[in-house]
């Protein structure tokens, strides 16, 4: 099975999930509408990691493609993207990283059911500047894009995977109430660390502590049951 890793709306950040989860995940797929991809600007994308060196890349712009042969005109979108093949250089593995210029509603329609191992998603906010996503809810956005997230979520995610959250548009964790902010390191490591609740016949587990974006980032083990 290749283990995939999506985050969607991931700027700028998507190294450090990579360098979190680069010894399990195969497969790493970051989506963004800000992302641009031009000569100019691909030295952005670049691992900086001495690790890993680079195989291959493809860079495929932004296509429409009209189904003449249908009774209506079918017209289909796909989005810029740029995949680049890195190799570690000690255990020669190879990795896939994908970057797409695409809304991350579209994007996760895109991934097969039980396909993603690891989600990953902070940093986000629901008023300005922020992309108003759900993915731990059904409720739809304010502009009305994007609706039934969490529905569609869960189907993608692997029997056991893994939920990567700062907290940030995450309402699963919210109704938690851990109040992680009014916390130190020290509490968050012994009362929250193992820490076990059940939801939506989903069991979740905290398994680790990642560097703070808006909040403290926790790594939560998900098992459907």
């Amino acid at each position: 099975m290749v283990k995939k890793l999506f985050y969607p709306c991931a700027g700028p950040d998507w190294r450090d999930a990579f360098r979190y989860f680069s010894k399990e995940v195969d497969e790493f797929v970051f989506c963004d509408l800000k992302y641009k991809f031009n000569p100019k600007n691909l030295n952005r994308f670049l691992i900086g990691n001495n690790e890993y060196e680079d195989i291959s890349f493809t860079l495929r712009p932004g296509l429409r493609i009209v189904d003449h042969a249908s009774n209506f005109e079918n017209v289909k979108l796909l989005p810029p993207e740029y995949t680049k093949f890195i190799k570690h250089k000690i255990s020669n593995k190879t990795k896939k990283i994908i970057f797409k210029m695409e809304s991350a509603q579209n994007c996760l329609d895109h991934f097969n059911d039980e396909e993603i191992y690891v989600f990953f998603h902070r940093g986000d906010s629901e008023g300005e500047g922020g992309s108003d996503l759900h993915f731990f809810t059904n409720k739809r956005n304010y502009y009305g894009t994007a609706e039934n997230l969490y529905s569609r979520l869960i189907k993608k995610l692997a029997p056991i995977s893994f939920v990567a959250s700062d907290g940030s548009n995450n309402d699963v964790i919210r109704e938690q109430k851990l109040n992680l902010q009014d916390m130190t390191d020290e509490q968050i490591e012994n009362e929250i660390i193992g820490k076990n609740f059940m939801h939506d016949n989903l069991e979740w587990t905290c398994v680790k502590r990642l560097n703070d974006k808006n909040g403290p980032t926790l790594v939560w083990k998900v098992i459907k049951k």
